[in-house]
């Protein structure tokens, strides 16, 4: 018996009876159409592991007309805070600084590439990996990692099976296109007034369901992503 074949993002519109264009549109926001794209997300994984997370105080944004000096100290802090991060790591820690979103305001998700990326994930999945997956975003459209544990097999993950966590880690890097469309179409499952917003063409509500709150940059991005795919500037 053969393995069904996988979803593309064409049949997710079809079942779902959304506009392709909206799907297109959200990938390229959220991934930039990178299916291997992940984020870890320290913020989430302290709720589940305290005290397996160094919290560091959130760095200061450096203002557009900033002075010479202002810009040194700046650096320095960056510095001192890289440093914080490694010491954190060398005593088995997660070190986690509170970011700020598009706009520049606080927020808590970290805006530190060092402490959000594939390398940050594996060193939390090694303190505790079912922790560590559900603590990240996976695939073109950043799912969590609950949604991860759905389009697998086991379905385990929830239940702090490590040897899951690792099984959908697998899965995710053997085929990461699939896996993402398949997280799409299940959170489109579970979604449908997102569905309905996508339908009327309404971005600010699409983006309000899908995003967790209004975000007019995410909005702006994702028209200027809608229009590209509908024009023929921006592919498949």
């Amino acid at each position: 018996m053969t393995d069904p074949k996988p979803l593309t993002l064409a049949d997710v519109a079809i079942e779902r009876d959304v506009p392709l264009a909206m799907l297109v549109a959200i990938r390229t926001v959220e991934s930039g159409g990178n299916p291997r794209a992940m984020r870890f997300e320290p913020h989430l994984f302290k709720m589940r592991r305290p005290k397996d997370v160094l919290s560091l105080p959130r760095i200061p944004l450096l203002r557009t007309n900033a002075t010479a000096a202002e810009q040194v100290a700046h650096v320095v802090e960056l510095e001192k805070i890289a440093a914080e991060r490694a010491e954190a790591r060398a005593h088995g820690l997660v070190p986690y600084t509170p970011g700020y979103d598009h706009a520049g305001k606080p927020h808590a998700a970290s805006s530190s590439g060092d402490e959000t990326g594939r390398a940050a994930f594996e060193f939390a999945r090694r303190i505790d990996s079912s922790d560590a997956v559900l603590s990240s975003s996976w695939g073109s459209y950043q799912e969590l990692g609950a949604a991860l544990d759905e389009v697998s097999t086991a379905h385990r993950l929830l239940d702090g099976d490590d040897r899951d966590a690792d099984a959908c880690v697998a899965a995710f890097d053997r085929d990461p296109a699939s896996v993402s469309t398949a997280l799409l179409n299940r959170w489109l499952r579970m979604h449908h007034r997102c569905c309905e917003a996508m339908r009327a063409g309404d971005f600010d509500a699409v983006v309000r369901f899908y995003n967790g709150g209004a975000n007019p940059s995410y909005v702006v991005r994702m028209k200027r992503a809608h229009d590209a795919f509908l024009t023929g500037t921006l592919p498949l």
